[in-house]
């Protein structure tokens, strides 16, 4: 589906899915107009949203999630977040180092937005946690 349809086809249709299969309502909030990016983009932003949506069932205990996309001048942001239990303190930091854990999730998205000139940032705190791409945009 997201090479036929898109970004936005593939999320709705996955977020849909994972609704069905968790429970968990998934709030979406699409750019109007966002279009078609690089194949390799828009498979890196799947695959976030994917992983996101995974962490979220298995550790937030949030039963409710929201996507959220904005294609502005030069750049669009892909928002996944939750209002769950965020991630511990433990995991966040040691040694003055900002950590998510031991797994290969958060790493691999990462490195698939550095291989796409993006950003990925983590924000997390008892009210819930959000992850935020930002990628240069062809305009």
């Amino acid at each position: 589906m997201l090479d036929e349809a898109g970004l936005e086809d593939a999320i709705r249709h996955y977020a849909g899915g994972f609704t069905e299969r968790t429970g968990i309502e998934v709030e979406l909030e699409i750019a109007p107009r966002l279009g078609r990016m690089k194949p390799h983009a828009e498979l890196a932003l799947f695959r976030v949203v994917q992983e996101s949506l995974t962490n979220i069932q298995r550790h937030s205990g949030s039963l409710k999630a929201k996507i959220r996309t904005e294609r502005g001048p030069g750049k669009f942001t892909l928002e996944i977040s939750d209002k769950g239990s965020g991630i511990s303190g433990s995991l966040r930091r040691r040694n003055g180092k900002t950590l998510f854990g031991f797994g290969v999730g958060i790493p691999s998205m990462h490195e698939r937005v550095a291989l796409i000139g993006g950003q990925l940032d983590i924000e997390s705190s008892g009210g819930g946690t959000t992850v935020r791409v930002t990628i240069p945009a062809d305009d």
